[in-house]
């Protein structure tokens, strides 16, 4: 994977998100991102340096419908947490491309 436009979806806005920080910024980024690429998409795309990324997966959720039947109710998606140096404050909606 090269292209580090693609690595990151959109971010997150809740109260979990909100309060973890100002130095931090939660992501949801393609299942098969790194660690590695979704540092460099950051530093490029909002051009602050990036201390550390933790990701998760979350799992489908699912429902019963009817005899057994299941659908599910929840996509699977990958969640980066962003932590930036310095605890420099991230506006997650103001996007300036870096060269």
């Amino acid at each position: 994977m090269s292209k580090l436009h693609t690595v990151i979806t959109r971010p997150v806005e809740t109260e979990k998100a909100a309060t973890r920080g100002a130095g931090t910024a939660t992501f949801i980024v393609r299942r098969d991102a790194t660690k590695t690429e979704i540092k460099d998409a950051v530093k490029k795309y909002y051009g602050l340096d990036v201390e550390s990324v933790r990701t998760n997966t979350t799992h489908p959720k699912k429902r019963t419908i009817s005899r057994g039947k299941e659908i599910n109710k929840r996509p699977v998606q990958k969640k980066a947490i962003v932590k930036i140096k310095g605890g420099k404050s991230i506006d997650v909606n103001k996007i300036t491309v870096q060269a």
